[in-house]
This record gives structure tokens, sequence and C-alpha cells, in this order.
């Protein structure tokens, strides 16, 4: 993060559950930001094999109306993708942003991180 900026949330991590919370964040009307460490979003589905698949039914696995194309690590991978691409995410994460520290500060949370693309 860059000295001094402020925001209303700041999200660590770019998988599932980060991308899921930037959306609604955003459409919350919260200046938010996501931190993701990695080069990529995709959190553990980057890096799972491919014969990996989710266990539940994908129709519980929707973000807006952007349904899930497929059940297997690479359609899943994909739909994050999409997910960033179909709600304008990109310019509010980070990446390559490793979080160093977070401590609570006045009212608030001091986060320290690297430099990010």
């Amino acid at each position: 993060m860059k000295a001094g900026e402020q925001r209303d949330l700041i999200i660590v991590g770019g998988g599932i559950g980060g991308i899921i919370s930037l959306k609604y964040a955003k459409d919350a009307g919260l200046d938010a930001i996501m931190l993701e460490g990695a080069e990529a979003v995709g959190g553990l589905w980057r890096d799972l094999p491919a014969w990996q698949d989710i266990q539940f039914r994908k129709e519980d696995w929707t973000l807006g109306d952007l349904p899930i194309a497929g059940e297997d690590q690479s359609s899943i991978l994909a739909n994050i993708h999409a997910w960033v691409e179909r709600f304008g995410l990109a310019p509010s994460i980070r990446l390559g942003a490793r979080v160093s520290s977070a401590r609570p500060n006045d009212g608030g949370w001091e986060v320290t991180a690297g430099e990010y693309t």
C-alpha cells in the first residue's frame, strides 16, 4: 500500500471470497481495494490439480447472473477471471501486493503491503 492511502475497506486475498467481497463492497458504494500477493487472482483454484472439482451444487456457486461453466478446476478458475471482467473489478485489484502487517490504529487499521502492479 502507498503510505497514507485511505480506504473504506481493504480485502486481503484474491480468491473466491476476496472477489465476491470486492464485488459486494463496490455494489454498496464502498471505496474498497483488494490486495493479492500473487501475480493473478484465483486463490487456491490457481494451484489445484486439473481433476479437482467443487463438492456442492454449481447452482450455489454463482455471482450475479454469471453461472459456472463447469465444476472442474479450470472452469472454476476461468469463472473467477470472468467475474473480475464482468463486474469491472480489475481497477480495484492490486496484484503482487503481499500483506506484511495489519495493525489497528485510531478507529481503523494500518495495512502494510509490498509494492504492487
